[in-house]
């Protein structure tokens, strides 16, 4: 009777153990759920926001939405674990998956003024105040590295913390940086600019695609220009005029085939002492080292300036220039200009119709040149040979375009941006160093210790009884 009573009161006693434990781990979890309390224990603690994330999600007063368009076969583990602790530091943040396939114009439903296209794995920030949004595609997620043993680019880093956030910034910023498409004159396709309007964007510029000039444009702005197939109207010559007058900024890229009688265009370039040279330029065979693979895909050589100081000091000066245009500098006391990048000391420059040589040397690839008004004002322009070393997706990857971008950015518009210190994250377990051999040699002798020691614990016990 006395056993049985004992066992009724242990089966009651480990009743009452499970039934707390039960509660107090249901108790944790909605705790947890509320305020975050789960641990990030990976090895790069992908899923831990930093200090800044979390001062701008505390000061975050207004909704903005997350919206994920994966499938649950594709689901990014990463992206959604660190969107939930979003939601969890700010109840302002909303996220939500998004089926492309039962949605497929779900972008047209939040803004009207959309020239992006969704695409599946995709992340869309929106804030319904602002009207405005922004779109992550999965590779900026990630940022690339020049291996140098295999000669490509690899995903070396996460930075889906710094791209959230700032994507976050940017939608919910009153004021930014903006960046005036022009598209009306033939200029190149949007479908085309993928890799710059995504790079342009991830950087916390905002984009408006124009027909035509317009005549409101902020002197803070910037006009970008791509290889423009029709002449400028006198009227948006007028308007681009007055938005030099307010201290803007013009960015022109050109392509060895663009027309030569634009003499609007013309009289705009002149106004900086640009001149575009007729034909296109090619490498010298001999100098290997001033093209890629072939002679028309040249690598151009940056001019020692202080502007690109930067690039060229953390070697990163390495430019695609596919069948580029050359430029002719002239000098006047109302503006200052340089060359930018420069060809081989050999290069040709040749006729676009039957291939005669016009011209050899050392050719000038971009330019810089900065205007005085009568105003006291300084509207810069920034003119590339080749739109390609800019807007092609492959050229990012195996140059360094976008650094180059980044910087004719600052200096045209050299107002602050939204931007974030943010770490990265390395994407890959660093590989262990010889020090690293001392822990697993100590796991491996202990664990035997311990088996050997719990043993003797075991037989001297039963030798006592």
């Amino acid at each position: 009777m006395k056993i049985a009573k004992t066992m009724r009161h242990s089966l009651a006693y480990l009743l009452i153990f499970t039934l707390l434990s039960f509660v107090l781990i249901y108790f944790l979890d909605v705790q947890e759920a509320q305020h975050g309390w789960r641990k990030d224990l990976s090895f790069n603690a992908y899923a831990t926001t930093s200090e800044e994330t979390q001062r701008i999600l505390s000061s975050l007063n207004r909704e903005v939405y997350l919206y994920t368009f994966y499938t649950q076969a594709n689901k990014d583990e990463y992206l959604s674990t660190l969107l939930e602790s979003y939601s969890r530091l700010n109840s302002f943040i909303k996220t939500e998956n998004i089926s492309l396939a039962e949605n497929p114009h779900f972008l047209s439903k939040l803004t009207a003024a959309n020239q992006q296209e969704l695409k599946q794995d995709s992340l869309l920030a929106y804030s319904p105040a602002t009207k405005r949004y922004k779109i992550l595609a999965p590779t900026d997620m990630l940022s690339l590295s020049y291996n140098i043993q295999t000669g490509k680019y690899d995903f070396s880093d996460l930075r889906y913390e710094k791209s959230i956030s700032e994507a976050i910034l940017y939608v919910n910023s009153d004021q930014i940086p903006k960046v005036y498409i022009l598209t009306g004159h033939g200029e190149t396709p949007t479908a085309q600019m993928e890799a710059l309007l995504s790079y342009v964007q991830l950087n916390g510029y905002a984009i408006s695609f124009v027909q035509q000039v317009p005549s409101d444009m902020e002197g803070d702005a910037l006009l970008l220009i791509n290889s423009l197939k029709k002449d400028l109207s006198e009227q948006e010559l007028e308007h681009i005029q007055t938005f030099e007058k307010k201290g803007g900024s013009i960015l022109a890229t050109f392509q060895y085939d663009d027309p030569a009688d634009l003499p609007n265009y013309k009289n705009l370039l002149d106004s900086y002492g640009i001149e575009v040279l007729k034909g296109r330029v090619t490498a010298d065979k001999k100098d290997t080292a001033s093209y890629y693979q072939q002679p028309s895909y040249l690598i151009p050589y940056m001019e020692p300036l202080e502007m690109l100081s930067g690039l060229i000091s953390s070697n990163k000066d390495l430019l695609l220039m596919p069948l580029p245009k050359a430029f002719s500098l002239k000098e006047s006391n109302t503006y200052h200009n340089t060359a930018l990048l420069h060809s081989g000391e050999s290069a040709q420059r040749l006729d676009n119709e039957n291939d005669a040589l016009l011209d050899s040397g050392k050719m000038t690839l971009a330019a810089y040149s900065e205007k005085q008004m009568s105003n006291s004002a300084h509207p810069k322009l920034a003119v590339i040979g080749s739109t390609l070393s800019i807007t092609d997706e492959y050229i990012y990857s195996i140059s360094f375009a976008s650094e180059f971008v980044q910087t004719l950015l600052n200096k045209l518009l050299p107002q602050k941006i939204v931007q974030t210190n943010i770490a990265l994250k390395p994407a890959f377990r660093p590989n262990l160093m010889p020090s690293s051999k001392n822990v697993g040699v100590a796991i491996i002798i202990l664990l035997p210790v311990c088996i050997l020691l719990i043993g003797i614990a075991v037989i001297r016990h039963r030798h006592s009884l």
